[in-house]
């Protein structure tokens, strides 16, 4: 995930892919090594009161976070799979930005699908074997017609004996002549 990755430099850090039974006293203990801690918090879901493993401190200054950042980004964690990503929190204004941005996305995509709906819905057929009708049979004979023009144009030039039609091909002939 690169959210947050080009996120202007602030006293607030935003920490991701800790253990889960990291306490805010764990990390107060980490991260006061690189200045003083305004404040700190450990997310956690509303419900349940786990940790999401994410957490934010702020710092007193930009200085001494930045010093935490790239001390602490990427950082393998004893017995975690993923090593610690430490970043520049969102601003509020950061966030309104993404979270506009991603709505204008979603009516974007909205409207791309129903414009290629409406082609479809419109689109003529390019094959000239298509049968744009509903009717299955609709349009048959002129299919059957051009098969017969294309198997006598290339028998002419591979045999000098004329195709004839078979039985089964006059008989299906002839019902299409019929009303």
């Amino acid at each position: 995930k690169d959210k947050g990755i080009n996120n202007k430099p602030s006293s607030n850090l935003y920490v991701a892919n800790l253990p889960q039974k990291v306490t805010e006293l764990d990390l107060r203990m980490i991260f006061s090594r690189y200045g003083d801690i305004h404040s700190l918090r450990v997310l956690k879901y509303p419900n349940t009161g786990v940790s999401k493993g994410t957490a934010l401190v702020r710092f007193v200054s930009i200085e001494d976070a930045t010093r935490a950042k790239k001390s602490l980004h990427c950082l393998p964690l004893h017995g975690q799979d993923l090593p610690l990503e430490v970043k520049y929190a969102e601003t509020k204004e950061e966030k309104l930005s993404r979270r506009d941005n991603r709505s204008n996305n979603a009516e974007k995509q909205k409207a791309k699908q129903q414009q290629q709906q409406q082609q479809e819905q419109t689109s003529v057929p390019t094959s000239p074997l298509a049968i744009p009708q509903r009717d299955p049979l609709a349009g048959l004979a002129d299919v059957i017609e051009r098969y017969r023009q294309h198997w006598k144009h290339t028998a002419a030039v591979d045999s000098p004996q004329p195709l004839t039609p078979t039985e089964a091909e006059d008989m299906l002939a002839a019902c299409m002549d019929e009303p």
